[in-house]
């Protein structure tokens, strides 16, 4: 079997460790939050859930590769390496955020702006992941069907 064609063994195992970081945050290093600050609006998660759900998402998009590999049809590489990337990346680093921000003070205004934006950055990256991913399945998909 080819290398290029298990990307959905890669995903289901990314799935794996996020639901086992989720245990980790939940069981043993008890409720941790996060908030996002967008203009006077606060949104307040557990890690532990953003953890579930990356699993969940990831283990989607291996089912959507899975579905494509038993049906023998090939994907552009590139556009996997740039799904995937895009993907994991934005999970871990807001995961991160939490670690870095300050407490907010007037002090610290300009680098909690910063983190917002990084933020942004990160969900829009994300979002241009899964449209890569969407048009990968849909493409692969239209080409093999000449």
């Amino acid at each position: 079997m080819e290398k290029a064609k298990l990307y959905h063994i890669r995903f289901w195992l990314l799935a794996l460790c996020f639901f086992t970081l989720a245990g980790v945050f939940e069981f043993f290093l008890g409720r941790s939050y996060f908030d996002i600050n967008i203009h006077d609006t606060y949104f307040v998660m557990a890690q532990a859930d953003l953890f579930i759900l990356a699993g969940l998402w990831f283990g989607l998009c291996g089912l959507g590769y899975w579905i494509l590999f038993r049906l023998k049809i090939r994907v552009f590489p590139w556009m996997h390496w740039v799904h995937f990337v895009l993907s994991l990346l934005p999970f871990l680093l807001m995961s991160l955020t939490n670690y870095i921000s300050p407490e907010p003070s007037f002090e610290n205004l300009a680098l909690l702006k910063q983190i917002d934006y990084a933020w942004f950055v990160l969900v829009l990256g994300f979002l241009v992941g899964q449209t890569l991913y969407f048009l990968n399945i849909f493409v692969s998909t239209l080409l093999a069907k000449r």
